[in-house]
């Protein structure tokens, strides 16, 4: 019997590349099965494996044996007739087979070493990290469906210099104000990763630690906490006086000069292939080709000073891009630097093209924010945003990141708060619809539902850095139709759904059982084929509330009752009449014959006394 492949074997035996678990001495084989090359009628030897065996792959075999003078003795697989030989099955000699489907004819291989750029390792981790919380989207599943020849083609782009990023799809952002938003492809963003991971090797030691955009271990909420660190020390928790000033880059994506970035980088990378990469990524013009997507028209809206098409040659860089991000870091390092070592300011932080500086004295604030308004004006083209707040008392709160921050509590912006008000509407208006004075139907829409609780996910974990717990009590309080989707935990601001989600049931009953338990003291209208059925106890409430025949039989379902789904009108409408809660369960159609129909709630039915 021909012995499989062993998971203690090392990479070397293995003919085709692992990308969960690489190695850099791993050959990077894909074989052809190509008679028309003389190239492909040469067998190819790989040295290596265990015990001094040999690898020998013939061209018309597609796997490897352990017996390196007998090119008949491998596994053949014939893949224009699909005949299969049996040499190895009475044997003892090692097989291991390779990848099947569509067979790479034309895809160069690279091998690499540990440490290269575009090494397959370095490329396959830089797609790991791209893919985090993203792998569901489109592009994500449309790179994985052919994951290997994807990231292969990039690789020989990236090594034969002949990589250009591709088409961006351009959209309308309008939160938190209106801007233009260009998302490079799924491929492009791997390339990204790729130059980012090793920039940050030459750069993260450079950073002052108070630059809080776009790094490991940083972020909104570690920022958030500085500057409440920072209060603290400058007003000596709250028993001196002291301020603040904030400032922002006027229009600072659009105005980044490419030229001047490109040189910061030229100065610290040695890398040639680094700094191609580098150059090709800083100077793409993503005007030139992209994919409108403005169904409100919105684009047309952007001022043209937010707006890339308005920018002068090598000026700006699309938001929304990770390459952006550190590049914004990389740019405004040199403020940072003069800011901490010229100006000496002790209480200083940045995130992005937003920073705070704090002092004891008003007029040493004034002082340093003429100073910086002229370096940047100077050294990076850049201007500083008018409109700058401060010189104010660290005592007010310090408005930064979506937060008030003060010495001993934090709040949550007040736009913050009627952005989630105004996404509640919103859903309660989707979601929730009056039937008369005397009900509310509950639509249980999944897409909806799912939006909602992402939404819920992401403003709980902002407003749970803040003081907040009379705000959400207040807030769910208000919007009550959320206690009929979810539940949530105050102490925490974790959120539990209450409704239930898609899953594959063993059998009718266990299915049934479930949605009684998630709807207690509701009367449940189960679809069955084109009967709604009411079975158990719930047969017997029909009867008593709608007259309905209950039919007796063995085992669970002894009991049941029913009506033809024509007749909903009829019994929905008795059901209001009584005031009773009820919930409509409707069946979707089988994927296959004979397998258990899906069956989800599609509304809730209350009087707006249960409701409250």
């Amino acid at each position: 019997m021909a012995k499989p492949i062993q998971p203690g074997m090392r990479d070397q035996e293995q003919l085709t590349f692992n990308f969960k678990d690489s190695s850099p001495e791993a050959p990077h084989h894909f074989f052809q099965n190509d008679q028309s090359k003389p190239e492909a009628k040469k067998a190819e030897k790989v040295v290596g494996g265990e015990s001094g065996r040999t690898n020998t792959v013939s061209d018309n075999y597609w796997s490897s044996t352990s017996n390196p003078n007998n090119t008949d003795n491998a596994l053949n697989a014939n893949f224009n007739n699909g005949n299969l030989n049996n040499n190895n099955k009475t044997n003892s000699n090692y097989v291991r087979a390779v990848r099947g489907g569509k067979c790479l004819t034309s895809v160069p291989l690279y091998p690499s070493r540990r440490g290269d750029i575009f090494s397959l390792e370095n490329i396959h981790a830089a797609y790991l990290k791209c893919r985090r919380r993203k792998r569901n989207t489109a592009n994500a599943l449309r790179f994985e469906l052919n994951l290997e020849e994807n990231l292969l083609d990039l690789q020989e782009q990236l090594i034969k210099r002949t990589y250009q990023p591709g088409r961006s799809i351009l959209f309308a952002a309008t939160k938190p104000k209106l801007r233009e938003i260009f998302a490079a492809d799924f491929g492009d963003r791997v390339a990204h990763h790729i130059l980012v991971s090793e920039l940050e090797k030459i750069w993260e030691p450079r950073f002052i630690s108070d630059s809080y955009a776009c790094r490991e271990g940083k972020g909104i909420h570690g920022a958030s906490l500085r500057v409440r660190e920072f209060i603290r020390r400058v007003s000596a928790n709250g028993t001196r006086p002291a301020y603040f000033i904030k400032l922002d880059i006027r229009n600072f994506f659009n105005s980044l000069n490419k030229n001047i970035l490109f040189d910061l980088i030229r100065k610290k990378v040695s890398d040639p292939e680094l700094l191609w990469l580098a150059g090709i990524i800083i100077y793409h013009d993503c005007t030139e080709d992209y994919l409108p997507r403005d169904r409100e028209n919105l684009l047309r809206r952007v001022p043209a000073h937010k707006s890339m098409f308005s920018q002068p040659k090598n000026n700006g860089l699309p938001i929304g891009n990770l390459s952006s991000q550190f590049f914004a870091n990389v740019y405004l390092d040199r403020l940072d630097q003069f800011v901490k070592r010229e100006l000496k300011c002790r209480y200083y932080l940045r995130y992005a093209d937003d920073f705070v500086l704090m002092s004891e004295s008003a007029e040493q604030l004034e002082c340093w924010a003429g100073e910086i308004g002229e370096f940047v004006r100077e050294r990076l083209r850049l201007e500083l945003h008018p409109k700058k707040i401060g010189p104010v008392p660290v005592s007010n709160g310090v408005d930064f990141l979506g937060y008030v921050i003060r010495h001993n509590y934090v709040l949550v912006r007040r736009r913050v708060v009627n952005n989630l008000k105004a996404r509640l509407n919103w859903f309660r208006e989707k979601l929730v619809s009056p039937l008369g004075p005397d009900y509310l139907r509950f639509r249980y829409d999944y897409g909806l539902l799912d939006g909602l609780f992402n939404c819920l996910n992401s403003y709980l974990g902002h407003l749970k850095w803040a003081n907040s717990h009379r705000l959400v009590r207040a807030l769910w309080e208000r919007y009550d139709f959320l206690d009929q989707y979810f539940r949530i935990e105050f102490s925490t601001l974790s959120l539990e759904r209450r409704y239930p989600l898609p899953k594959i049931y063993k059998n009718l009953p266990a299915q049934y059982e479930n949605i009684l338990s998630v709807f207690p003291g509701y009367l449940v209208f189960f679809q069955v084929g084109n009967f709604y059925a009411l079975y158990n106890t719930q047969s017997r409430l029909g009867k008593e509330y709608f007259g309905l025949k209950v039919m007796k039989g063995k085992g669970w379902g002894g009991e049941k009752a029913g009506f033809p789904l024509v007749a909903w009108p009829k019994y929905s409408r008795l059901a209001m009449n009584r005031l009773l809660p009820f919930v409509e369960v409707r069946e979707r159609p089988a994927f296959s014959p004979g397998e258990l129909r899906e069956r989800l709630p599609v509304g809730a039915y209350l009087p707006p006394a249960l409701a409250a």
